[in-house]
């Protein structure tokens, strides 16, 4: 393989790469579902009904009775912005 080729083909990959970031990646603004957001998390949906009831992480009540409950992912991200550990040196 030529030089100029293998130049293409890295370009190429990398727009590739950044248009599959682009349209896979869930926006700052998405709603999710309970199951969803627990599967963000890496927690069960138990677990994050507790956060939730403690008020650590913000939902969004839709309807009454049987409400309909999401979670914005930039709540999620925050949650887990505010549990980060600083690695020792």
């Amino acid at each position: 393989m030529s030089n100029q080729a293998g130049l293409d083909v890295a370009a190429l990959a990398a727009e590739l790469l950044k248009h599959l970031r682009e349209v896979a990646a869930p926006s700052e603004n998405d709603l999710l579902e309970r199951e969803q957001a627990a599967d963000y998390l890496h927690i069960c949906v138990d677990q994050l009904d507790a956060l939730a009831r403690k008020g650590k992480i913000t939902r969004i009540k839709l309807g009454s009775g049987r409400a309909r409950v999401l979670y914005r992912r930039r709540d999620l991200d925050a949650y887990l912005d505010r549990h980060v550990i600083a690695a020792k040196n």
